[in-house]
């Protein structure tokens, strides 16, 4: 295909073949001047994962294999590499949803036969906007649907986090919150949008 469709010459085709199997036969291969000077040793660098006492029964094969199979100029230094605990398990601890922050949320009307939802953005602890939410705040759009309506009560089950991650950013959580209720039009946001979304006026 090289050669032929791409008109590559046959010999810096092969000249790159050769250099990539060379490379991968001895992958980490080393040679200092002053080794060359001495005693033309050839230094071989490999690294391998940690694995304790098996690990370093197997270095020590692997030494001896390409002793056997190389030469004794060639020296083998091998380095092992540790693990961070987080590649094997997640080391945080789940945090529950009522005490995430930085978020926006969806609230649905726990009554049966209502479609009623409501979006919302908070910098505080999801706990909190939630028992504002619940009666804490008479000027909140769910707690004047509930008390309207002669709604039940909500709690926390009838709010879900949807969307996190903002680190603090005020204006790119209010930009998220607009374009979730202008996708979403939930019918007790009062306003269309948090902050004027001019693209789509």
């Amino acid at each position: 295909m090289f050669h032929v469709i791409n008109g590559y010459p046959k010999r810096v085709i092969e000249n790159t073949i050769a250099n990539i199997q060379r490379k991968r036969l001895l992958p980490e291969v080393n040679v200092t001047d002053q080794d060359n000077d001495n005693n033309n040793d050839v230094r071989l660098m490999l690294c391998l994962p940690y694995k304790g006492q098996a690990g370093e029964t197997l270095s020590k094969k692997i030494k001896t294999k390409v002793r056997k199979a190389i030469g004794e100029n060639v020296k083998v230094n091998i380095a092992h590499k540790s693990r961070k605990l987080s590649t094997l398990f997640n080391i945080k601890d789940n945090m529950h949803k009522e005490h995430v922050n930085d978020i926006i949320y969806e609230f649905k009307c726990p009554q049966e036969n209502c479609s009623a939802k409501y979006i919302g953005e908070t910098l505080r602890r999801f706990h909190e906007r939630i028992m504002d939410h619940c009666g804490r705040d008479n000027k909140s759009h769910i707690a004047q649907h509930t008390v309207i309506n002669d709604h039940t009560a909500p709690s926390p089950s009838d709010f879900r986090v949807i969307d996190k991650g903002f680190r603090g950013n005020k204006f790119t959580r209010k930009i998220s919150e607009a374009l979730l209720i202008k996708r979403r039009r939930p019918i007790l946001n009062v306003q269309e949008q948090s902050i004027p979304l001019k693209l789509f006026n």
